[in-house]
C-alpha cells in the first residue's frame, strides 16, 4: 500500500498543497483543493475525518485569489470528502476553520450544495421540486434525508479554548513563522506551512485526439465521477457547427478546467457559453478557475434557482459581495417551459429528479440528463403514491424523445440512474444513440455488447460525431490563436493577416525547456499555439504560472531590446525560465515583425508603464502580456495640489491607479475618510464598473500623477481580464 511521500515524521504529504498529519484523532487533512479525495484513494490511504481550511485570503492581495480561493483554485473543496465518509462509513467529520465568518460561510456552501433551497422553493410556490428533491434524498439507514449536520461538525480556531480541537490535540498558527503548530497534550507534533505556494495540477489529462468535426461533434474531457481515482469528472465540449462559425459550449466544469482545456488546445476564449447542471461539486469543480482565471468573461447557462444558489456559493467561497460576484462572469436564464434560442441553436430544459435542483438540457439533437436519477417504474410507483402528477411523470420519460445523441448520468443508488437492460431498451426506442457517463464501463460491457453499437461511455478523450462531416473549416487554427491573444487581437485584420503569414510552427516535448532565464535574447517572440507552458519566477525555482493558447511569451525581452538596444555594451537577457509542462506547439514570431507590431500599437509606451505596474502591484502571478495590454489603456493625468478628481455622490465615468502624489478622500460631510499614499494604489472603480454613484470625493493632497482608466476600458478590462479587473477592485475594497 502506498503511503504518499513523508516529510516529518507525523505528516505525508500529497500533491497540490495537500498534507495529513497524524494526530490522536486520526490523520488531518490540510488544506482541500478538487480532487483531494482521488489523490487519497489513489495513494492507498485512509480517508481523513478532520479538515483543517486556509486561512481566507483578501481579495487583491494574491491573483486570482480572494476567500478560500487561490489562483483559482477552491481549497473547501470538502463535499466529496464527507459523502465518502458519511454514505461510505457513517462517520461524521470534523471542518476545522479559523474564523466565525468562515464557519457561516462553509454552512452556507453545505446548504446549497448538499440541501437545496428548500425554503427557498417552497416560497416560490415550487414545493413540488422540493418534495422530489426530499423523496429522491431519502437515505435508508436513517429512514430520512441526510442533512449536512449529519456529514459533519465545524469549528472555527478562533472560537476554541487555545486551539483544542480535541481532547489532546490542538491546532495554533505561527503568524511570524506562518506555519500550522500541531500539538499532543502540549507537546508540538507537527508544522506545516499556512501558505499555499505550489501551482495546483491535474491529478490526470484528456487524451488530445485529433478531431473529424461534423455538424455536432462531442469532447468528452471527463465522464467519470468524484470517487473514481483514475477518472475525470463528467464535463463535455459541443462543438457545433453552422455556415458562418463555429460554436463551442462547455457542459459542467471539471477540476482544473482552464489547464485541462489548455492541454486539449483550447482557450476559454474559444468557449461560446458555459451550461451547469448543478452545483455538486464534481459538476462545478473548475468553475471557479474558470471566472477567476479564465481569458474572459463567461457566459453562464442555468436557471433562475440554481444560479441564485450559485451565487450564495461564490459569495461565501470568494468572501465577496455578491454584487461583485455577480459582475464576474454573465448569467444567461434557461428556466422550464422557456426555451433559449441562438440562431439555429435551441436550448431547453427541465428539472431532473435529483437531490438539489438539477437540470436536464436539451441542445438541438443532444440531450444532456444531469444527474437524473432516471426510473419509469419509480416514476410510476411515484405517481400512484400520490407524490408526482402523471403530468409530470409525462415530461421525465418524454424530454428526450427524438433526441439523436443521448447523454446520460448514471452510478446508480437512491440519487442516480440505475443501468438496467430495460432502462437502456427504452432510451434507445428512440432510433437515437446513448452515452453513459458518471460512471465507468466496468461491470456493464456485457450489457451492453448485448444491445449493439449504438451504446457507448463517455471516457475522457472519447469524440462522438453527429450528421455530415465537416470538411473545410471556417477557422484558419493559426489565426484563431493570434485572435486568442487580447494583445494580438487589437491589431487590425491585415496586420493579423501578415503576422499569420510569417510564423513558423516549433515544437517541444514535455519537460523540454524553452527559454532560459540569462541565455542572451535571440529576437523571438513565441505565441502557445498548443499545449501548456510553465513559467518559473526569475533566477528561482519557484513556478509561477501555467499558460495555454493564446499565450505570449519573450515579448518582454523584445521590448526591453528595443528599449535599451545594446546600452553600455550589455546583451539584453531573457527573463524567466520557461518549459513545456506537455508537448507544445509553439507559433514563433521573428524580431522583425514584432517590432511592426510594437510600433503599431505603440508597446514600448506601454513597456515603461507594465515594468511600473510590475513593481507597484501584485501581478507577479501574471503574464506579463496581460500587464502590458492592461497598460495599453492607461493614460497619464498630471495632478496638482487641491485637483479634485470626482466629487461624492456623481456618476462614475473614470477610474484610477496612483503612480505619485498623496489623494484624499472625503466623504458626504466633507470629511476626511481614508488617504492614498501608496503608489499603485487602485480607486474610483467601483462606481464606474457599476454604474453607481461614488461614495467618496476624491481630493489631490499634494501634485502628483495619476493613471486614468475610462469607463469603457475598464468594462473592457473586465470582459476580457476578469482576474485583472477583480485584483484592482480587491485592492480597492481593502481601502475603501
Amino acid at each position: 500500500m502506498k503511503k504518499g511521500k513523508k516529510d516529518q515524521e507525523n505528516v505525508i504529504s500529497l500533491p497540490n498543497n495537500v498534507s495529513i498529519v497524524s494526530t490522536s484523532m486520526g490523520g488531518i487533512l490540510t488544506h482541500s483543493p478538487p480532487e483531494v479525495l482521488k489523490s487519497i484513494l489513489s495513494e492507498g490511504l485512509e480517508i481523513p475525518r478532520v479538515i483543517l481550511l486556509p486561512q481566507d485570503m483578501a481579495a487583491g492581495e494574491e491573483l486570482a485569489s480572494t476567500g478560500f480561493v487561490r489562483s483559482g483554485v477552491n481549497y473547501a473543496s470538502i463535499e466529496f470528502v464527507l459523502y465518502a465518509q458519511y454514505f461510505g462509513q457513517q462517520n461524521k467529520c470534523l471542518i476545522v476553520v479559523h474564523t466565525k465568518s468562515q464557519k457561516d460561510r462553509i454552512r452556507i456552501i453545505l446548504e446549497e450544495t448538499f440541501e437545496g433551497p428548500d425554503t427557498r422553493l417552497r416560497q416560490k410556490g415550487m414545493k413540488w421540486l422540493a418534495d422530489e428533491i426530499d423523496i429522491v434524498s431519502l437515505f435508508p439507514p436513517i429512514n430520512r434525508a441526510a442533512y449536512w449536520p449529519d456529514l459533519c461538525e465545524i469549528v472555527s480556531l478562533d472560537q476554541t479554548e487555545s486551539g483544542y480541537i480535541g481532547e489532546s490535540t490542538a491546532i495554533r498558527v505561527d503568524p511570524v513563522a506562518k506555519e500550522y503548530v500541531f500539538y499532543e497534550n502540549e507537546v508540538e507534533h507537527a508544522r506545516l506551512s499556512t501558505q499555499i505556494t505550489e501551482q495546483a495540477k491535474p491529478l490526470s489529462w484528456p487524451p488530445a485526439h485529433p478531431i473529424q468535426r461534423q455538424e455536432l461533434t462531442l469532447q468528452f474531457i471527463g465522464g467519470s465521477d468524484g470517487f473514481d481515482p483514475d477518472g475525470i469528472t463528467t464535463c463535455f465540449l459541443a462543438w457545433f457547427h453552422t455556415v458562418d462559425r463555429t460554436y463551442l459550449t462547455l457542459f459542467d466544469t471539471a477540476a482544473f478546467i482552464r489547464q485541462r482545456l489548455a492541454h486539449l488546445g483550447l482557450s476559454t476564449r474559444h468557449i461560446s457559453e458555459v451550461v451547469i447542471s448543478h452545483l455538486h461539486e464534481d459538476h462545478i469543480g473548475g468553475l471557479p478557475e474558470l471566472i477567476l482565471m479564465g481569458e474572459n468573461q463567461i457566459q453562464l447557462i442555468t436557471s433562475d434557482v440554481i444560479y441564485q444558489s450559485l451565487l450564495r456559493v461564490l459569495t461565501a467561497m470568494f468572501n465577496l459581495p455578491t454584487d461583485e460576484v455577480a459582475s464576474l462572469f454573465k448569467f444567461i436564464p434557461l428556466n422550464p417551459g422557456k426555451p433559449l434560442v441562438f440562431g439555429k441553436r435551441r436550448f431547453s430544459a427541465i428539472y431532473a429528479v435529483h437531490s438539489i435542483p438539477t437540470l436536464a438540457i436539451r441542445l438541438n439533437d443532444l440531450y444532456f440528463s444531469g444527474d437524473m436519477r432516471y426510473d419509469e417504474v419509480w416514476f410510476d410507483e411515484l405517481v400512484e403514491e400520490g407524490v408526482i402528477q402523471d403530468e409530470r411523470r409525462k415530461e421525465l420519460v418524454s424530454f428526450a424523445d427524438g433526441a439523436d445523441i443521448i447523454i446520460q448520468d448514471a452510478g446508480g443508488g437512491t440519487v442516480h440512474t440505475t443501468v438496467t437492460r430495460e432502462l437502456l431498451e427504452q432510451m434507445l426506442e428512440g432510433g437515437g444513440r446513448v452515452i453513459l457517463a458518471h460512471t465507468k464501463p466496468d461491470g456493464l460491457a456485457d450489457l451492453v455488447d448485448a444491445l449493439g453499437n449504438r451504446i457507448d461511455f463517455a471516457l475522457s478523450g472519447r469524440i462522438v460525431g453527429l450528421g455530415e462531416a465537416i470538411s473545410t473549416l471556417p477557422e484558419d487554427p493559426i489565426m484563431e490563436t493570434i485572435l486568442t491573444s487580447s494583445l494580438l487581437a487589437r491589431l487590425s485584420p491585415e496586420i493579423n493577416l501578415q503576422l499569420r503569414q510569417t510564423v513558423n510552427v516549433v515544437s517541444y516535448n514535455a519537460g523540454e525547456q524553452i527559454i532560459q532565464h540569462g541565455e542572451p535574447f535571440n529576437g523571438l517572440v513565441y505565441l502557445v499555439h498548443k499545449g501548456l507552458i510553465e513559467v518559473w519566477s526569475e533566477g528561482t525555482e519557484e513556478l509561477r504560472l501555467v499558460a495555454g493558447r493564446g499565450s505570449i511569451i519573450g515579448e518582454r525581452s523584445a521590448l526591453k531590446h528595443e528599449e535599451q538596444p545594446g546600452q553600455n555594451g550589455a546583451v539584453v537577457q531573457r527573463m524567466n525560465n520557461t518549459y513545456a509542462q506537455t508537448n507544445v506547439e509553439l507559433l514563433q514570431i521573428d524580431g522583425t515583425f514584432f517590432k511592426h507590431v510594437a510600433d503599431h500599437l505603440n508597446l514600448q509606451e506601454g513597456f515603461r508603464k507594465a515594468e511600473w505596474l510590475l513593481r507597484h502591484s501584485p501581478f507577479q502571478e501574471m503574464l506579463w502580456a496581460d500587464i502590458l495590454d492592461l497598460a495599453l489603456d492607461l493614460r497619464v493625468y498630471p495632478l496638482a495640489e487641491n485637483d479634485v478628481l470626482y466629487q461624492s455622490q456623481s456618476a462614475g465615468y473614470e477610474s484610477f491607479i496612483l503612480v505619485s502624489g498623496e489623494i484624499g478622500l472625503y466623504n458626504e460631510h466633507d470629511q476626511l475618510s481614508y488617504e492614498l499614499k501608496k503608489p499603485g494604489r487602485f480607486f474610483g472603480g467601483r462606481a464606474t464598473l457599476f454604474n453607481e454613484l461614488h461614495r467618496f470625493k476624491a481630493v489631490a493632497h499634494t501634485a502628483g500623477e495619476v493613471w486614468v482608466l475610462r469607463a469603457v476600458d475598464l468594462k473592457r478590462l473586465h470582459m476580457v481580464h476578469p482576474n485583472i479587473s477583480l485584483q484592482l477592485r480587491g485592492e480597492e475594497m481593502t481601502t475603501v
